[in-house]
């Protein structure tokens, strides 16, 4: 990414407080990439809070789990080795359901965080006078 336009402003000492602060708590490695951050939020695009990106990759991890499981006993029904049980059946199905239930939440979450970035960026806007 070309970075040659340069940029300057002049804050508080509160602001630049603040700023640090940000930049600790989402680990960024310079003021210049939470700065970066902060632009693209307010174009729109999402900067996810660390702590979530990590959860969602547990939660990631742990569907890999389930889905392998899962394809080990179907491989097991299909050589004769397990006996398909209804209730198994039924299992299986609810945690297809989940899944597709999760998948939306989490599409309903990005969506959330998109338009809350907004309406942030909106009320910073106007605090600022602009």
């Amino acid at each position: 990414m070309n970075r040659s336009r340069l940029l300057q402003t002049r804050v508080t000492p509160e602001e630049g407080e603040l700023l640090d602060q940000l930049v600790k708590a989402h680990g960024f490695k310079s003021r210049s990439t939470a700065l970066r951050a902060l632009i693209r939020i307010s174009t729109g695009l999402l900067e996810t809070d660390p702590a979530i990106i990590r959860a969602w990759k547990d939660f990631a991890r742990s569907n890999v789990k389930i889905g392998n499981n899962i394809n080990q006993l179907t491989r097991k029904v299909n050589r004769g080795e397990l006996i398909w049980k209804e209730e198994d059946r039924r299992l299986v199905e609810a945690v297809r359901q989940n899944v597709h239930e999760v998948n939306r939440l989490l599409a309903d979450y990005l969506q959330e965080m998109r338009v809350n970035g907004a309406k942030r960026v909106s009320v910073l806007a106007q605090e600022d006078g602009g």
